[in-house]
């Protein structure tokens, strides 16, 4: 098979298209005329999320800086695994399942990724708050998802959601103001891990340094930005029952 060409993309967020995607495609380019394969590569980057979360459970700056690292490696090969499968026709079951499984679980912010760096950051400055915006964060998730599976409503039907593949790029500037907004905001939603993994990486110097409790910043915004979602889904169920 012929190796993919290098490609512009318009996916998803800024960030999928300038810098994840591009990355992906050449490390593609890097493996194709090897003989590793699609699952390989995503058991490759569990392996990575789950190193990242050991490292950063110790708390340390040093372990903190080498989660960072691995984790962003991780993030990318999360693009990398399912183009490669994709390219090369390697699309399984097992793939797809190792992929969703992992995803939910260990890099979602709320998964134990959330959980994870929730913890190291309260070792680092002894704040108990953390835990409890964790928790309204989850909560907000979960009422989005009991809601769209109880009433049968869709989130793309409805522009909660984007595709992942195609020409569904979410820009955030000169498409006018709301559109802007509603860009902007899915953005954040779909990278509401980064958010953490930022704060953290930047918590224990400006916290001793200066007092600066970044991460509760961002834990917050995290339990703020997952609650709209389920309240809006709320109102079109409560909609769709009285008609």
């Amino acid at each position: 098979m012929q190796k993919p060409q290098r490609q512009k993309f318009r996916q998803e967020t800024v960030i999928h298209s300038y810098i994840t995607r591009p990355l992906s495609i050449e490390i593609i380019r890097l493996l194709w005329n090897t003989n590793i394969t699609a699952n390989q590569i995503t058991i490759f980057r569990i392996v990575l999320n789950i190193t990242a979360l050991v490292l950063f459970f110790q708390a340390t700056f040093l372990s903190i800086c080498l989660g960072y690292m691995l984790f962003q490696i991780h993030e990318i090969l999360d693009s990398v695994d399912g183009m490669y499968a994709r390219l090369k026709k390697q699309q399984s079951k097992t793939g797809v399942w190792l992929e969703q499984f992992f995803d939910a679980v260990f890099s979602d912010a709320n998964g134990f990724l959330g959980l994870v760096i929730s913890y190291a950051a309260y070792s680092i400055t002894g704040n108990e708050v953390y835990f409890i915006l964790w928790g309204i964060s989850i909560i907000g998730v979960k009422l989005l998802g009991t809601f769209l599976k109880v009433f049968g409503i869709s989130k793309e039907k409805n522009g909660m959601e984007h595709k992942e593949y195609g020409d569904d790029f979410l820009p955030i500037f000169g498409v006018g103001l709301r559109k802007g907004l509603k860009n902007f905001y899915l953005t954040i939603i779909t990278w509401q891990n980064q958010f953490l993994l930022f704060s953290i990486l930047f918590l224990l110097p400006l916290y001793n340094s200066y007092g600066i409790d970044l991460y509760l910043y961002a834990i917050m915004l995290l339990a703020i930005i997952n609650q709209p979602p389920w309240i809006y889904v709320g109102y079109l169920s409560y909609q769709k029952m009285k008609n």
